[in-house]
């Protein structure tokens, strides 16, 4: 089932700024009170940065972490994300490394100082709010991928202490980019990664930049644009990912345990974990309204074989686990022809992103009060990914009505299939080993004892009337995907100046626009498609 939707970001509203004695915005570099760079050689300009209050005689108590722009070139990603996450200030809690942590986020990378969620950190560029990105979410974080690399002049990180100034969206704190604005010259860079072979995919990266000065260095000039593309890589192109590790219940202390506990462990790490609740190629669960389920007894008298397993041949034959941590027929296992849910590609990691970025800076100062700048900016990212898993169709015996579940008699079922399937019902039915007739056990009596078949039971098998579940991941033959085209534009135009030496103002207009085109794939209505 594919489904089609165009979304639309709001528009971030037209901002009308005067601001007279006072500092336009975080992170400028005109001379406020805040944390300053140190100087690397004597006689090198100070930038001062990190507060809106122009007042000297005050002292700031908010610690400030400033991040050059060599420092994401010499990283080598290709999104600024990847690398501000790796402080510890922030918590990569959305980024393109996002599997399972929601539908309709995949390709993200939203900012998250002291994972106090992304709707509390705010992104900033040149010290004016960026449109969101994150429309599926909570429709108030930028998305960093849309940041222009090689513009960055640096980042300014304020945390805590800001919600007065700028709201409950920067409550956790500030990011602020800002962009060159003064650069002449011609650059172009590239680069292209891969880990080991087939492990993580690879990525390359290439941007162009031009700028020019004129009016005698009044004005300035600069474009840029870049491309960048990601392989997408799933859990089954990773060799330490291909298996399921973890901790498993084994045992549960019952109320009235002397000392809470009963001496032994109550979980144990397992390797090689595999899941009992369905398979790519179905899994039978067979099962009785009046017994535990089982389709013969292991070794010591313990109901093992309850699951009927389709191998790539369409061959049915019982679960080969080795050892189970659930109770019941479903749940978690050790090995055998089970699956783990990260075959082929069912478990995405990493999206295919590919983005495009295209940027104008101008300004020109027409005298030392009045300066006209424009910022322009449009990205376009197209992303391909999964934060959903496998999905399936029934998974246990409670799912649906049971008028709802496959009939023996299915014409998509060959005589072996049912054959085998029959065996183990009746088999289950009467606690023997598949093979074994329960003529016995079931004689004529009406009203069985737990765990033989009641006469109706038998006669649905007889006339393939019987309804049994059945377990399948991706029925529909491939993975929950989800395809998203974001394109976003952003424009500043204002005009703005200094006056009696410190006295300031910016009047600014900024605007901004995200559209999202999504199409899923993969979703099925599973009650649908058993009815059919």
């Amino acid at each position: 089932m594919n489904q089609q939707s165009r979304l639309k970001g709001a528009a971030a509203p037209i901002a009308l700024i005067a601001a007279f004695a006072a500092q336009p915005a975080l992170a400028q570099a005109d001379p406020v009170i805040g944390a300053a760079e140190a100087a690397e050689d004597e006689g090198e300009a100070i930038v001062v940065t990190g507060s809106r209050i122009s007042r000297h005689d005050l002292e700031s108590t908010v610690p400030i972490a400033s991040i050059s722009g060599e420092t994401f070139i010499q990283q080598g990603n290709s999104s600024v994300g990847d690398t501000l996450n790796e402080l510890p200030q922030l918590r990569s809690t959305r980024q393109q490394q996002n599997p399972s942590t929601g539908i309709g986020i995949a390709g993200l990378n939203l900012l998250d100082l002291r994972g106090l969620g992304t709707q509390r950190t705010l992104v900033l560029v040149n010290g004016r709010r960026h449109v969101a990105g994150d429309i599926a979410s909570n429709a108030a974080s930028p998305d960093v991928n849309t940041i222009p690399n090689d513009l960055i002049e640096r980042v300014d990180i304020v945390t805590g202490g800001n919600s007065a100034v700028y709201g409950s969206d920067a409550i956790a704190g500030v990011v602020n980019f800002v962009l060159k604005d003064d650069f002449e010259g011609f650059q172009i860079r590239g680069n292209a990664g891969i880990s080991t072979p087939g492990t993580y995919g690879a990525n390359q990266y290439a941007s162009a930049m031009w700028g020019t000065n004129f009016g005698d260095g009044r004005g300035n000039v600069t474009l840029h644009g870049e491309y960048a593309h990601q392989e997408r890589v799933f859990a089954s192109d990773v060799p330490f990912l291909r298996s399921v590790e973890g901790l498993g219940i084994v045992d549960t202390d019952g109320a009235g345990t002397p000392n809470g506990s009963d001496g032994n462990p109550d979980s144990v790490y397992f390797r090689n974990i595999t899941n009992r609740n369905g398979s790519r190629f179905g899994t039978v669960f067979i099962s009785q309204p009046n017994a535990a389920p089982g389709c013969g007894l292991a070794p010591g008298g313990t109901a093992w074989n309850c699951l009927l397993v389709f191998d790539p041949n369409s061959n049915l034959s019982p679960s080969t686990e080795t050892a189970r941590f659930s109770t019941g027929p479903i749940g978690g296992a050790i090995g055998g022809n089970l699956d783990n849910g990260r075959e082929n590609r069912f478990y995405s990691l990493l999206p295919q992103q590919e983005r495009y970025n295209a940027n104008l800076l101008a300004h020109y100062e027409f005298a030392e009060a009045a300066e006209a700048f424009i910022e322009a900016k449009f990205v376009r990212v197209d992303v391909r990914g999964s934060n959903s898993g496998a999905g399936g169709i029934q998974g246990g015996f409670t799912n649906f009505d049971r008028r709802e579940r496959i009939r023996l008699d299915n014409p998509f079922l060959t005589s072996a299939q049912r054959t085998t399937i029959a065996n183990a019902i009746s088999a289950s039915g009467c606690n023997s080993v598949l093979t074994q007739s329960c003529a016995t056990a079931i004689g004529t009596n009406p009203t069985p004892p737990a765990g033989v078949l009641t006469p109706q039971q038998r006669a649905a098998i007889a006339d393939g009337t019987y309804r049994f579940s059945l377990g399948r991941t991706e029925v529909a033959g491939s993975v929950r995907d989800e395809h998203f085209v974001r394109d976003t534009f952003r424009v500043v135009g204002g005009l703005r100046g200094n006056f009696w030496d410190d006295w300031g103002y910016e009047v600014s207009a900024n605007y901004g626009r995200m559209e999202e085109d999504t199409t899923t794939s993969g979703f099925v209505d599973n009650q649908r498609l058993m009815l059919s």
